[in-house]
């Protein structure tokens, strides 16, 4: 077996410098669009703004295969399709564009083996015709045209389609998208990580939500769920993917020993990334330690993920989505959009309005249906959110 890829971390004086000269190329590459004096005036206004999105840098940053990565969601720090994502950024936030989505979702299968109760997709569409490579390609091919940098193939479980995923990257990859396959490991079979690591995939996220082996397995409800999971994190390391893990996180992990021994266990099983995710109701009832949080659980979690991410110690980034939404406005449909199982396209999977479906083979009027929705869906989370900071959906 040959050695895994190593993943580094840049921290201290040389992040700074990164950091820095990322800056830099920002402001050349704004001056060359709209003349200094415009760009100076843009740049500034977007550096008072408390919700920029370079106002959650971590402390350190990930090094991988030659590329600088801050988050999964976003294109590695060091490529050209991470500046252009930065100028839209700064354009929409100063009145000079509108946002358009450079993350992609896309559920390649509604099948899984296990029945996570907070799991999004629902009964009807885990029963959808998968949709064929030749789709999936036009799809991709569509969602790059209309300015999608990164592709997160999800389901159900995308595993189960390993072989078709290996044929697909073969088709899709250009040095500016990144791809990544959101999976719990299960129906992976010796070599299928090697292979999709040859065809393209940047990384996998892996489906574990605590270092308690008895509660993974009964949350998904299988007596293997945890060390299937721990051993696809071990194996995409050695195959040289980037590892993240997404966590549904129950009331016990926000106890700070908790939470930080979770964080050394998944960092040492080979994680880069923690996405930490508070539960949500979907169509089965949550167990106590996983019903949804309240205002003050959810502060909780966040201070547990800045202090973790502030921090230059080696060790996984820590990342929680909701109160960064509540101040800087819901994301679906703006950062992120969702293909959903059965192919309809929509905001979030927890939205059920559907704008379109990959079938109808127009992505770019999708997009626009979605951006020029009047009264876009906001999930009862973030309106709880939004009305207890005093924030609002941003535009």
């Amino acid at each position: 077996m040959h050695s895994p890829i190593s993943t580094s971390y840049l921290t201290g004086p040389g992040r700074a410098a990164f950091t820095v000269g990322l800056w830099i190329r920002l402001a050349r590459r704004l001056v060359r669009g709209a003349g200094a004096g415009p760009a100076t005036v843009r740049l500034w206004r977007y550096w008072l703004r408390e919700s920029r999105l370079s106002a959650s840098m971590p402390g350190r940053l990930v090094r991988h295969r030659g590329h600088v990565w801050a988050v999964p969601d976003l294109p590695p720090l060091d490529t050209v399709a991470f500046l252009e994502c930065m100028e839209r950024e700064v354009a929409s936030a100063t009145g000079h564009g509108t946002p358009a989505p450079v993350t992609a979702i896309v559920s390649i299968t509604g099948r899984c083996p296990h029945h996570c109760p907070y799991c999004y997709v629902d009964a009807t569409r885990r029963q959808a015709t998968e949709p064929s490579v030749d789709l999936l390609e036009a799809t991709i091919a569509g969602l790059a045209t209309a300015g999608v940098f990164t592709f997160h193939f999800s389901g159900g479980e995308p595993a189960l389609r390993a072989d078709d995923l290996v044929a697909l990257l073969g088709r899709c990859v250009r040095p500016e998208r990144h791809f990544w396959m959101l999976t719990t490991g299960t129906g992976l079979e010796a070599g299928h990580l090697a292979r999709l690591a040859g065809a393209g995939l940047s990384g996998v996220m892996v489906s574990m939500d605590s270092h308690d082996l008895a509660h993974v397995n009964r949350v998904k409800g299988g007596d293997t769920a945890w060390d299937t999971a721990a051993c696809t994190m071990r194996q995409a390391r050695e195959a040289g993917l980037l590892v993240a893990v997404n966590a549904v996180i129950g009331r016990p992990l926000l106890e700070e020993a908790a939470f930080y021994g979770f964080i050394e266990t998944v960092g040492g099983l080979g994680a880069s990334f923690v996405n930490c995710y508070a539960p949500r109701v979907q169509d089965q009832s949550l167990p106590p330690e996983l019903a949804p949080f309240s205002i003050a659980e959810h502060r909780t979690l966040d201070r547990l993920c800045h202090r973790c991410n502030a921090s230059s110690v080696p060790g996984p980034l820590a990342y929680t989505p909701d109160l960064w939404e509540a101040v800087r406005g819901c994301q679906g449909g703006r950062s992120f959009l969702y293909v959903d199982p059965a192919g309809d396209v929509r905001r979030c999977p927890f939205l059920q309005r559907a704008y379109g479906n990959i079938r109808d083979g127009n992505i770019a009027n999708i997009i626009d249906k979605m951006q020029q929705d009047p009264d876009a869906e906001v999930c009862a989370g973030h309106r709880m959110l939004t009305e207890a900071l005093g924030t609002g959906r941003r535009r």
